[in-house]
């Protein structure tokens, strides 16, 4: 059985993101693709504000996290930005929002783009990234699926769970063939802030020049606060940019989002922390799993790793008090594959010294 038969036989309400540790006794979260920083406390104390506010609706318009969005991305007044509770309702609204047809994917990827166009009617068609080409996106191939007939192309830079970067270059190519054949393209920038050189890689400048451009962005990940649920697309497209607003619900950001969002703009220096510990930790991480548990690791620039190991990995480490991401579930992987994120040094050495007693190692030796 090849490993679209093995997805297609699993039944999507079995499908679990990470960081669900609820009912279970976790100690160390793997799973979820979060600062290891956690939320600034600028964030942190902005939310305790509001819940003290809490008696008064939030901004239906989010004017002034809107305004620390633009300032922060150095967008121009004509390009539009939409907020959302969390990235995943930007995703759902997008999709009603785009006449329903044929819409392209890569795979792996994020599940909730599938989930969001079935929801919308579209039907699905996908690209599968190749193992023995480290899950590279092949930029002609995916260039030659996209026709008339392609609604929407969903693509996630880095991507998730395979942590792959895609250049700039290839990126306005395609943004390029989706303005010759009218396709709308959404760019999840998610994960893009945690790289050093994630400026020159950004699409955000671009939405002006290609109105069929959607760039998609979220606190959850890169300010460690998915609680509080902030995320938000950037257009420079303003009739969709109208179908959006009429898709979402009326105070769909709450105001302790709204303040801890605009208080995160301005935490300062918390990024260059972040990358920093990020680069220090990674290596190690890559080299720990290698020693221990991975027979790969696959080479990605995000704050996590993809890799492949034995199976029942996830369901031992559970037995620890550890959760990392079983990445079976993901289109176009198998069983034995697992992402796991990077954390703070003591974290891993408590990691290190879990995953060395697993494969019957002493830690440093």
């Amino acid at each position: 059985m090849n490993v679209e038969e093995q997805r297609k036989k699993m039944d999507m309400k079995d499908y679990v993101h990470g960081g669900d540790r609820y009912g279970r006794e976790i100690e160390l979260d793997y799973s979820i693709n979060i600062n290891p920083l956690g939320m600034p406390e600028e964030s942190r104390q902005a939310a305790i504000k509001a819940i003290l506010l809490s008696d008064c609706y939030p901004d239906p318009y989010c004017r002034d996290l809107i305004q620390g969005i633009r300032d922060f991305e150095g967008t121009t007044d004509q390009t539009e930005i939409l907020t959302g509770n969390g990235a995943a309702e930007l995703i759902y609204a997008l999709c009603r929002a785009v006449p329903a047809g044929r819409a392209l994917l890569t795979a792996p990827s994020f599940q909730e783009y599938e989930n969001a166009l079935e929801a919308a009617d579209h039907s699905c068609e996908f690209l599968y990234l190749k193992e023995e080409n480290d899950f590279i996106l092949p930029l002609q191939e995916l260039l030659l699926k996209i026709t008339e007939e392609t609604s929407l192309v969903f693509l996630c830079n880095p991507g998730n769970p395979t942590g792959t970067v895609t250049g700039k270059a290839e990126l306005v190519r395609l943004a390029e063939r989706c303005e010759e054949t009218k396709t709308f393209l959404c760019v999840d920038e998610c994960f893009l802030p945690f790289l050093p050189g994630e400026p020159a890689l950004s699409m955000k400048g671009e939405t002006v020049r290609f109105p069929h451009l959607a760039v998609l962005r979220a606190f959850t990940k890169v300010y460690g606060m998915p609680g509080l649920r902030l995320g938000y697309l950037m257009t420079g497209n303003r009739e969709l940019a109208g179908r959006l607003k009429e898709k979402l619900p009326p105070w769909n950001v709450s105001l302790p989002a709204q303040l801890a969002g605009a208080a995160a703009l301005k935490a300062e220096g918390y990024l260059e922390k972040t990358r920093e510990l990020i680069r220090g930790e990674k290596e190690k991480l890559v080299s720990l799993l290698l020693e221990t548990v991975a027979d790969r690791v696959y080479p990605g620039s995000a704050n996590f790793l993809l890799f492949h190991g034995r199976e029942g990995l996830k369901e031992a480490l559970l037995d620890r008090k550890i959760l990392i991401r079983d990445c079976s579930n993901f289109k176009g992987l198998s069983r034995g594959y697992y992402r796991i994120c990077i954390r703070t040094q003591e974290e891993n050495e408590r990691l290190k010294e879990i995953l060395y007693s697993l494969a019957g190692k002493e830690a440093g030796k």
